[in-house]
């Protein structure tokens, strides 16, 4: 068995915090408060809006806490891309829910917006079913293509870094190819502006 890398240079420790501070188990609900929020700004009620962070941020967490902490079955770093798997379907299908009951009752636009993220992590998914793609870089070139899009390119243009930085950290911290990360990044960063368009989201 190949011991457990204990020494790190300067390069991977900044990686390595990086990772940490950029974290997706962190960001997604992040990125849901902020579509629930601009939501909020649109008239919708908090009580809807706490179910749905609770289908696609809380539960999703418990899961992960139980697969990583209780069941053991996974790194926090989910390392292994067959270990990402029941995670994913997880997130997918819980998320799923949630777009269902903002279409059921009507809640637009943001019913629009969360099925463009669910689509995002279905295709995430299907890729990580042959071939590991960084969820880092994807989970914050959402987040920065989101703000983007909703609040203008001359307010929040100093986030397009984000991704970029992430994907560096996690090219130096020896977690993924450089092609894993410019893949992760620029899929989402492609499909997002393409789905909104598609649902003609309007904020």
């Amino acid at each position: 068995m190949a011991k457990k890398k204990t020494h790190f240079t300067l390069q991977e420790r900044v990686g390595q915090i990086v990772s940490r501070l950029l974290e997706p188990i962190i960001e997604i609900p992040v990125l849901l408060v902020a579509a629930t929020t601009t939501a909020y700004l649109n008239g919708y009620r908090w009580r809807f809006l706490a179910l749905l962070l609770f289908l696609d941020a809380v539960l999703p967490g418990l899961y992960f806490i139980y697969l990583v902490f209780i069941k053991k079955s996974a790194d926090f770093e989910m390392t292994d891309r067959r270990v990402r798997m029941p995670i994913y379907r997880f997130v997918v299908w819980t998320h799923l829910a949630g777009v269902l009951v903002a279409f059921l009752i009507n809640r637009e636009p943001l019913a629009q917006i969360l099925l463009s993220f669910w689509l995002i992590a279905l295709t995430f998914m299907f890729i990580t079913e042959h071939w590991k793609i960084s969820v880092h870089a994807g989970v914050n070139s959402v987040l920065a293509t989101f703000a983007i899009l909703i609040l203008g390119w001359d307010k929040v243009w100093w986030l397009a870094a984000l991704p970029i930085i992430v994907s560096w950290a996690r090219v130096v911290y020896h977690r993924h190819t450089v092609w894993q990360v410019i893949s992760g990044a620029l899929i989402p960063a492609a499909l997002l502006p393409f789905f909104f368009w598609v649902f003609e989201v309007g904020i």
